[in-house]
């Protein structure tokens, strides 16, 4: 160590007291003959290594770059075994000390003067051509200098048309594939690029999938997962590859789970970010040329098939592995195949009911067979589901997995009582676990269209979980659109529960797990948050859930507590001008959009509501189960605002029609205000054509119905 801190003083020394041997460096850079500039370069690089002060110089190491001649770092790019009279080993070393060199002045030179520096962008093609005949360490640093070059707008077109040796490489250079990967995340980064550059850069990604073999795509897939991810893939071309190699890999070849994995994430990428070329149905119901008619390997049969096989492999032995650091990866995965599950439940759904609407001419995409035999693999798995939701709450809750509600104690801390050990992800709480909120969804819409109810039952039995998650996920510190996921999901389990047969049983153990309670709190925070410039598109489901329990049998007649809804409501703005003084008036669309921006700021733009997602009306596609519902103009928002205001006067009906006649009269003045308001709603409605939907119009004339049915009673 002090003999290395002597020779960095003593270069440091060198530099300062004996310009004369920076000078002698330049000039052997600069000299005609390459002898001497092998001279000059040896030299450096020992000034280099030694000083630390000199390497973080960049005014001498511009100097340095410029002494060095453009041609003689151009004909050392050239050579090649073909060319070079001597031993083939020597016309690589050349090649090997060229890209050293300049991967040495671009990691010292300032960003701006790279970017902007002839010279490098005249060598960018020699340095692309050379990437074959380099050692794979050099090849790593021949993709670090273009990368570099890439960081520029104006060089963009240049690299890109410089890559067709490197994507030769990423068909089986896992190094090479990776660091492509990384180009084009650059490029597409680039600030002030175009849209027309983004198709470029997209195509450049779409030659490297085509190049890839398909002996195993694993990383391949994870690349492109990296890239896309966030954004999504509308690139025609680049999708018909990719559902291409995806497609090659399930039917052809045997991926091993590694590969699965990496396929299932990729996949989620076409429902999580669904577009006119990559959405489920495109990955489902495209059949790549390269692939021969066979229709006893349907792929849209065997895709979800796997996805069964996945989640049923991973679950039972997943919870032991919860505090582990590897947990959250996993569970993010299991997150993406349930959605992939849940988007392909949704396409059934439409698949069927356009038949049944179409008549039974209209064709299948799949064997009429396979529905069966698909239920009877799905079902299963979601049972199984049900199995980890009640043990991976109950560890974070109890502290013991399995445990039935009527056998635990209660496990607050008073001064007697000693809590239970518990155990948990750091990474994330229950309520915030990606498997719990994608899981909670797919059965949510599993169970609501399933006629013979076989799997409600087992998720009856989870009604403590589905309260306590509601409650809880108050308290998760995710973004606002997981929450909102969550809470739609169980709000429509809810819905279904209690609108099946043994239905007032189970709103019984609603209402003493204090669900009411809870879901009339939500619906006072939903026009909360409309009233801060937010939407909350769960009003709706919230809504449902309560009627439901209002109209069972297990609910002989209102509470009193329940009427204060009733008083809330009445208190509800109404969402059509902002004050009474503006009757019959709409808003200015600037002043209702600058109010929805800054309520979009407020609350976070759009949130994500569990519902079918119908696109292109002639093909009827779903895409998938998600809808990112943003009201994006004054109208949106407006019709949005009035739906969920009429959806919660229904609800102040039903608590009225069923209140005894002493709470009717305790609570006159508020239903009388709701029926006023819903008869003002619909005048506006009706003077200001299609600014209310139909539906909507027509919740208000029912509204206003059961009020006057009150009124003559």
């Amino acid at each position: 160590m002090a003999e290395a801190e002597m020779q960095d003083v003593s270069a440091d020394t060198a530099t300062k007291g004996s310009p004369q041997l920076l000078v002698q460096t330049i000039n052997l850079l600069q000299a005609r003959d390459d002898t001497s500039r092998f001279v000059g370069l040896s030299l450096l690089r020992s000034l280099l290594d030694l000083s630390e002060k000199l390497r973080n110089d960049p005014e001498l190491v511009s100097k340095f770059w410029d002494a060095l001649p453009a041609r003689f770092l151009t004909r050392l790019l050239k050579t090649s075994t073909s060319l070079e009279k001597g031993k083939p080993e020597d016309a690589k070393r050349l090649n090997e000390i060229a890209i050293a060199v300049i991967h040495t002045f671009v990691s010292l030179l300032p960003k701006s003067t790279i970017l902007r520096d002839q010279k490098l962008t005249a060598l960018c093609t020699h340095i692309a051509d050379a990437i074959s005949r380099l050692n794979p360490a050099l090849r790593t640093r021949a993709f670090q200098i273009l990368q570099a070059l890439a960081n520029e707008e104006s060089n963009l077109q240049l690299v890109g048309d410089a890559l067709e040796p490197w994507q030769r490489l990423t068909g089986e250079d896992e190094a090479a594939l990776r660091e492509y990967g990384r180009l084009i995340q650059i490029m597409r980064n680039i600030k002030g690029r175009t849209g027309q550059q983004l198709d470029y850069i997209d195509g450049l990604a779409a030659e490297m999938v085509s190049h890839n073999k398909l002996a195993n795509r694993k990383q391949l897939f994870e690349v492109v997962s990296t890239i896309y991810q966030d954004t999504g893939i509308t690139h025609a071309v680049l999708a018909e590859r990719i559902i291409t190699a995806i497609q090659e890999t399930i039917l052809v070849s045997k991926p091993n789970p590694s590969t699965i994995r990496s396929i299932v994430n990729l996949a989620a990428i076409f429902v999580h970010h669904p577009s006119p070329v990559t959405n489920l149905n495109i990955l489902l119901l495209t059949k790549p040329k390269s692939l021969p008619h066979d229709p006893e390997k349907p792929f849209i049969i065997i895709f979800p098939t796997l996805l069964t096989i996945e989640i049923r492999s991973t679950l039972p032995s997943l919870l032991e592995h919860l505090a582990s650091p590897t947990y959250p990866q996993t569970a993010l995965h299991m997150a993406n195949a349930y959605d992939l599950l849940t988007a392909f439940t949704a396409f059934l759904i439409t698949t069927l009911s356009t038949i049944l609407d179409s008549g039974p001419s209209t064709p299948l995409p799949f064997p009429p067979s396979a529905l069966l035999s698909l239920r009877t693999t799905i079902s299963p798995t979601l049972s199984q589901t049900t199995e980890f939701l009640r043990d991976r709450y109950d560890a974070a809750r109890t502290g013991a997995p399995g445990l039935d509600a009527a056998t635990r104690h209660d496990l607050r801390i008073t001064s007697d009582t000693v809590r239970a050990l518990t155990w948990d992800n750091p990474g994330f709480a229950v309520f915030e676990d990606p498997i719990v909120v994608s899981g909670l969804r797919c059965l949510g819409l599993w169970i609501r269209e399933d006629e013979e109810g076989g799997l409600r039952g087992e998720v009856a039995a989870l009604m403590d979980v589905l309260v306590d998650l509601f409650a809880g996920s108050d308290e998760a510190e995710s973004e606002a659109g997981r929450w909102e996921t969550l809470k739609v999901s169980i709000c429509v389990i809810f819905a279904v529960l209690f609108g099946a047969e043994e239905g007032d049983e189970e709103v019984e153990r609603f209402l003493g797990l204090g669900g009411w309670d809870l879901l009339a709190r939500e619906l006072y925070d939903c026009f909360e948050e409309r009233g801060r410039g937010g939407s909350a598109e769960r009003t709706q489901d919230v809504v449902q859930v309560l009627i439901r329990v209002v109209e069972s049998d297990a609910v002989p007649a209102t509470r009193e507590a329940w009427m204060d809804l009733v008083k809330v409501l009445a208190t509800v703005p109404l969402p059509l001008s902002g004050s009474r003084e503006k009757e019959n008036q709409v808003e200015e669309p600037e002043e209702m959009d600058g109010q929805m921006e800054k309520g979009d700021q407020a609350e976070g733009k759009g949130k994500w509501k569990a519902k079918l997602v119908k696109v292109d009306g002639d093909r009827n596609e779903t895409v998938h189960i998600l809808e990112k519902l943003q009201a994006n103009t004054a109208a949106e928002r407006l019709g949005l605002d009035c739906e969920n205001l009429v959806a919660a006067y229904q609800l102040a009906v039903a608590l009225v029609v069923k209140a005894p006649p002493r709470l009717k009269r305790v609570f006159q003045d508020d239903w009388k205000k709701i029926k006023e308001n819903a008869e003002e709603m619909l005048e506006f409605g009706v003077s200001n054509d299609k600014a209310l939907q139909q539906g909507t119009m027509d919740g208000l004339k029912e509204v206003i119905e059961g009020l006057e049915s009150v009124e003559s009673s």
